[in-house]
């Protein structure tokens, strides 16, 4: 059973009630739950929240909605939190694999998300995730966007906010990558996650795939040329808008 979880928390410390804000007079989250659907990669898609009234938007556009506690730490916390209130519920069985969607990336297309669950089903992956190359020379030091350095094998060897790797100025002729926050997990992963405690490299990074990198687990990237739009501030709901309508 493969199952989409979109995590949606109000109080974001940048953006309180990002998961609500209009795109061209859509929630955001609701641009989000559509493609996921569209995808048709899910057996079923839950948007996991904090918040009654991100509960009651969802609903009203026809998404499956899971409450979630407040105090939990991380997107990938709620995910392990929805799965589990959903097998209690009885409303799955034993996931083959879960994918946490990121909820602030409104134009993520459908077809990276059958992308993503059917490269980590043919890799037998523990984690699956994907990557784009970075495209100028502000994305390599912009902090939120993240970087990533892989092996040979297409497996990450380190995720960082800092400019990776690192070289005397920006040559654009250099592969550089970018992450972009999907991620799948077998059942087992996910467990393991949920019940570990936040590693030295995650608390100093602030991403949370550090702690299972730092733990021995393998994330195998692969590379997509979808070269995400997040929102991470309000001023960005604008340049998503342009992508949408550019007469906006």
């Amino acid at each position: 059973m493969r199952i989409g979880v979109i995590p949606a928390r109000y109080g974001s410390t940048r953006f309180p009630g990002k998961p609500l804000a209009l795109i061209s007079g859509k929630p955001m989250i609701q641009y989000v739950y559509e493609s996921t659907i569209q995808s048709k990669a899910f057996d079923a898609v839950y948007i996991a929240t904090d918040d009654i009234q991100i509960e009651q938007v969802a609903n009203d556009f026809g998404a499956s909605v899971v409450l979630t506690p407040t105090t939990l730490q991380s997107g990938t916390d709620r995910v392990h939190a929805a799965i589990q209130r959903l097998k209690l519920q009885k409303k799955i069985s034993a996931p083959s694999v879960i994918v946490n969607i990121q909820g602030d990336e409104p134009l993520c297309p459908p077809e990276l998300f059958r992308d993503l669950v059917s490269t980590f089903e043919q890799n037998n992956c523990e984690i699956c995730t994907p990557i784009s190359l970075i495209e100028n020379e502000e994305e390599f030091l912009n902090p939120n966007v993240v970087k990533v350095v892989i092996n040979n094998d297409n497996k990450a060897l380190y995720f960082s906010r800092s400019p990776i790797p690192y070289s005397i100025g920006f040559n654009a002729d250099l592969q550089r990558f970018k992450h972009i926050g999907l991620y799948a997990y077998s059942p087992e992963v996910l467990e393991f996650f949920a019940n570990s405690s936040p590693s030295s490299l995650e608390l100093q990074e602030n991403l949370e795939q550090l702690r299972l990198l730092q733990h021995g687990y393998s994330i195998l990237c692969f590379e997509t040329d979808y070269t995400s739009v997040a929102v991470d501030k309000p001023e960005d709901i604008h340049k998503v808008e342009s992508i949408l309508s550019p007469t906006i």
